[in-house]
């Protein structure tokens, strides 16, 4: 007999050799381990009925300001022109009637991360009857959905829950 008749070939399960030599299977309860805790996360959706002309112009403006606020801003100073400044960030609150509602969980300073808009009831576009206008502009969309992507810019502790967030 030749020398490699007397060896003996495991293929490359080591796992299923130290399984069948010590006669133990391996606890398929894993333990997780703690990393890291992830910013939480929120959204709000507004959907907007306007039923005149003035009413469209709000709806356009507040629109327009969140997606101003989500945003970064270039400096001023063309030699810092390579950075942006930090967007704005947004305290929530729930009130009412002026009373901040504590059964709720308080939100920590947040960062507005996308504002999603859809026009139209059920996501079909639909605007007010045109009519005619000396600069040709377009009638606006009869409803407009405003879905605001909220991200806490600290990380929560138990300290935090404790105090209602």
């Amino acid at each position: 007999t030749s020398a490699s008749d007397n060896e003996i070939s495991f293929g490359g399960d080591i796992s299923g050799v130290i399984r069948l030599t010590t006669q133990k299977a391996l606890n398929p309860h894993l333990e997780a381990i703690f990393e890291k805790v992830s910013m939480r996360e929120f959204s709000y959706t507004f959907r907007f009925t306007p039923k005149n002309e003035r009413e469209v112009e709000t709806v356009d403006k507040i629109t327009k300001l969140f997606k101003f606020h989500m945003m970064p801003e270039k400096p001023v100073d063309a030699a810092i022109g390579r950075y942006l400044t930090m967007p704005s960030e947004f305290e929530i609150h729930y009130m009412y009637k002026g009373v901040e509602n504590t059964y709720i969980p308080f939100v920590s300073n947040s960062v507005l991360q996308n504002v999603t808009l859809s026009y139209g009831p059920g996501g079909q576009y639909q605007t007010f009857k045109p009519k005619a206008t000396a600069d040709g502009s377009a009638p606006p969309p009869t409803e407009i959905e405003m879905k605001l992507d909220f991200m806490e810019t600290e990380a929560m502790t138990k300290e935090k829950i404790m105090e209602g967030y």
